[in-house]
């Protein structure tokens, strides 16, 4: 197993660039024309009463600006101002990838120390403008209570309370929306906007990241399937990491159960392996998967097309 993997999480809104790698202290923004990867770091711009601690998993890219991204991140607040005890909480911030701004968004009604609790940032809504911004949030004002979700206006406070149906990601324009959620009895279901999504190998399968294409046009999800009846590790009859690709159109015209997918299998097509495949579209038809070949000590991000075929190594340097 590689010591370390590269992860896109989401395509620029231009479709010029891929963050990968989030974590720690910043992210590294790899540039699809060039290929060239640089590393954004957020401590230099932080006022100098905030300390920073981290930064979760996944920025989120303006809808109208190529150059702004939000996230949540846990910083530490110097409420004393002695530069030696700072208290810790959960921060939504915006930022500029050429440092130009910062600004802390997290909502007034968890005070200046941000959230105690669980802060979630789901999207940044397609109705933003450059004059006023909206986010879908979640978050809990105690330790197990309400979990509350709903559009938030930074600039007015606004909170609308909205049913969290489990919205896991969406095209830029929001037309279609892949949710993933519990039913009543506990089982997990998926859909695509209000028609549910199901998968003939769906019983021997852990599903992962997705993402659609700019376009819209495709759906792609992370698929590792094995045989849940044997115990004991992973052997030679296990599919593991797959690629499913499903075609949004088709799929919402004649939503039938189950749907036919188109399967790219890693292991097979390419003699490569994946711990977290992560598939995130590159352009209108293809995807950056994050992958490695035997031996290997990094799994490096690799582009592939919605067809199965290999396109090229993404990615080079840990």
């Amino acid at each position: 197993m590689p010591i370390g993997s590269h992860y896109a999480s989401l395509l620029s809104p231009d479709g010029t660039k891929l963050f990968c790698s989030i974590g720690g202290a910043g992210a590294n923004i790899l540039d699809l024309r060039t290929l060239t990867m640089s590393q954004y770091d957020i401590r230099p711009f932080l006022p100098k009463e905030i300390k920073f601690a981290r930064i979760a998993p996944f920025f989120i890219w303006c809808p109208y600006d190529n150059n702004k991204f939000a996230a949540i991140a846990r910083l530490g607040i110097d409420t004393i101002g002695d530069g030696k005890k700072y208290f810790y909480g959960e921060h939504l911030i915006i930022c500029s990838l050429d440092g130009s701004y910062f600004k802390d968004i997290t909502p007034d009604v968890f005070g200046k120390l941000g959230s105690q609790y669980s802060l979630d940032l789901r999207s940044w809504l397609p109705n933003s403008t450059f004059e006023i911004d909206w986010f879908l949030i979640g978050y809990q004002l105690e330790d197990y209570g309400k979990q509350y979700y709903g559009y938030y206006n930074p600039l007015t406070q606004e909170m609308i309370e909205q049913n969290n149906k489990g919205l896991v990601y969406y095209t830029k324009d929001w037309k279609y929306q892949f949710f993933a959620n519990y039913d009543s009895t506990y089982k997990f279901k998926y859909y695509i906007n209000d028609k549910e999504l199901v998968f003939k190998d769906i019983d021997s399968a852990d599903l992962g990241y997705a993402s659609f294409s700019p376009d819209g046009k495709y759906f792609a999800i992370a698929a590792n399937v094995y045989n849940r009846t044997r115990t004991g590790p992973y052997d030679s009859t296990d599919r593991l990491s797959e690629v499913w690709v499903v075609e949004v159109e088709k799929f919402m015209q004649n939503p039938v159960q189950p749907f036919q997918v188109k399967i790219i299998n890693i292991k097979e097509k390419f003699c490569m392996f994946s711990y977290g495949l992560h598939p995130v579209f590159a352009s209108n038809n293809t995807l950056a998967v994050s992958t490695f070949k035997a031996g290997d000590s990094f799994s490096y991000l690799h582009e592939i097309d919605i067809n199965g075929n290999y396109i090229r190594q993404l990615t080079f340097v840990p």
